[in-house]
């Protein structure tokens, strides 16, 4: 199933927010500044990490391409850019012409955090990953083993106030979950739930435990999360009452 991102006006102050807070929830191992572009490294773990994001280009977006090519060639990593509203239409097109494929169509969503929000007693959370949470998460998300390193690293790294939840059933973990916090807003990232308890409301019980965690101790009033426009049946969670009254805010690709 396809969803067609939405013709829409963004505001760009907006974008830019939400893109700096994604950033900051989502680390690099390192990056660059090139013409108001941010390129991104982290040895190769997920594109958003290792790509070139757009902040304020400045410079042609030609010299930019070059810069960024030379960039990942140097690194041994494939060049990606992910293409936010930030990134101007004539960066995608020539990506195009130079043969990048366009993938991964996602949108970036946000509501306001209900005024009722409530905890389970089957769900931990925990301010910083412990070896079961960082194990159980990547087994569920199907992080390879060759990455897994990389993975705690970046899961180290995050500097914001963050919540590593996991929610247990009859005392065995069936689902886990990232939020982290920042400047009255609250992302969640990576709800995963094991495939056998899918569609019994478990994805909807860790979202609620995590706003509750976002409300009551970090003071968020908004939560946003992105959505893949194409999500295959094999990797759907349930629907949640997340997902109810929510905003389209931004949009977002990649070409590699």
């Amino acid at each position: 199933m396809t969803t067609p991102v939405p013709a829409l006006n963004f505001d760009l102050d907006l974008v830019t927010s939400l893109e700096e807070r994604a950033f900051n929830a989502w680390p690099a191992q390192k990056s660059a500044l090139c013409g108001g572009w941010l390129l991104r490294l982290s040895e190769g773990y997920t594109k958003r990490a290792n790509s070139a994001n757009a902040l304020r280009p400045t410079a042609a977006f030609a010299e930019t391409l070059r810069i960024a090519e030379d960039f990942y060639a140097r690194h041994g990593l494939p060049t990606i850019f992910r293409l936010s509203p930030l990134a101007s239409p004539e960066s995608d097109h020539q990506l195009e012409q130079a043969g990048y494929r366009k993938i991964d169509r996602s949108l970036v969503m946000t509501a306001a955090l209900p005024q009722q929000t409530q905890s389970t007693p089957d769900v931990e959370i925990l301010a910083a990953p412990n070896h079961a949470w960082s194990t159980g998460f990547a087994e569920a998300n199907r992080v390879p083993e060759a990455a897994r390193a990389a993975h705690d690293r970046m899961l180290a790294a995050i500097t914001m106030p963050a919540a590593f939840a996991t929610l247990s059933d009859n005392g065995a973990p069936i689902a886990y979950g990232l939020a982290v916090a920042e400047n009255g807003a609250v992302g969640l990232f990576d709800i995963v739930v094991a495939p056998a308890a899918r569609r019994r409301g478990a994805a909807a019980r860790l979202v609620g435990a995590l706003l509750a965690w976002a409300r009551h101790k970090e003071q968020a009033v908004h939560t946003c999360k992105s959505k893949p426009t194409t999500r295959p049946p094999s990797d759907c969670i349930e629907s949640s009452d997340s997902n109810n009254n929510m905003n389209t805010i931004t949009a977002y690709a990649h070409r590699t």
